[in-house]
């Protein structure tokens, strides 16, 4: 399993965030209307943070993560 498998769920959205959080995604807790979301780190083979920019790449060879915090988007 890798992280395109969970990518291909829509109900979760899985996306890059941007700005301060670059480097970073998000996946939809309990669908997009309830506001919490799972930000994640995907790691690369050696269990480091990808330097790799297109994400059909990292998402596809992502196998490990680190779940970073969950929170409510719209608090």
């Amino acid at each position: 399993m890798n992280l395109q498998d969970i990518a291909e769920f829509q109900i979760y959205h899985l996306h890059p965030l941007h700005g301060n959080r670059e480097g970073l995604h998000a996946l939809d807790v309990g669908g997009r209307r309830s506001g919490y979301r799972l930000i994640i780190i995907p790691l690369d083979a050696a269990g480091n943070e990808w330097k790799e920019k297109d994400i059909n790449v990292v998402y596809r060879a992502t196998e490990v993560i680190v779940a970073w915090e969950v929170s409510n988007h719209y608090e």
